[in-house]
């Protein structure tokens, strides 16, 4: 969220300049549908910076845009190396400092092993860098999750039934569908 990148030059992760009219006419859209018409869950913060700005430490996408605009309960998780776009991007010198910027934007989880989430955010704790209390609203959306989707109750999976599922002829057929489209 929002969007993976314009990929100018042919990067992947190149960094978007995008207006706000250009951002809410054509950006946005498919996220309103998912999440005000389809109640998606979660969003993966994008990795391509946005006007200079990484989405991992932008309060505005994060908060304001999607959790005020759009009214998105979910979670926002981050992975592959997302926390480190706030260094690249020369928002913070270190993970650490990446990991404060992150929490304060609204990333509530971070699913890869890096140090802005890990003992980076321990110390800034301790330090009083970073509230306790931001730390709690990021485990309150993920538990509020765990809750919605039954994991306390019934946390283990029917192997077999998810084999079966996933690889039904309907969503083989639904997969080359969308190949074809896309």
């Amino acid at each position: 969220y929002p969007g993976q990148s314009q990929p100018v030059s042919g990067f992947e992760r190149g960094a978007m300049e995008i207006s706000e009219r250009k951002l809410r006419n054509t950006i946005l859209p498919p996220f309103v549908a998912g999440i005000k018409k389809h109640g998606a869950l979660g969003v993966m913060a994008t990795y391509p910076a946005i006007d200079g700005g990484a989405v991992h430490s932008s309060e505005k996408i994060l908060t304001e845009i999607l959790r005020g605009d759009l009214e998105f309960q979910g979670i926002v998780l981050c992975e592959g190396g997302g926390l480190g776009t706030i260094i690249t991007e020369r928002h913070a010198a270190n993970q650490k400092e990446a990991g404060i910027l992150a929490l304060k934007a609204g990333v509530d989880v971070g699913i890869s092993i890096e140090n802005a989430y890990m003992g980076g955010l321990i110390e800034n704790v301790r330090e009083g860098k970073i509230p306790i209390s931001q730390v709690d609203l990021a485990v309150e959306r993920i538990l509020r999750l765990k809750f919605q989707l039954g994991l306390f109750e019934n946390p283990y999976i029917d192997v077999e039934k998810a084999v079966k599922i996933v690889n039904s002829e309907a969503h083989k057929h639904l997969a080359l569908q969308t190949s074809r489209e896309g």
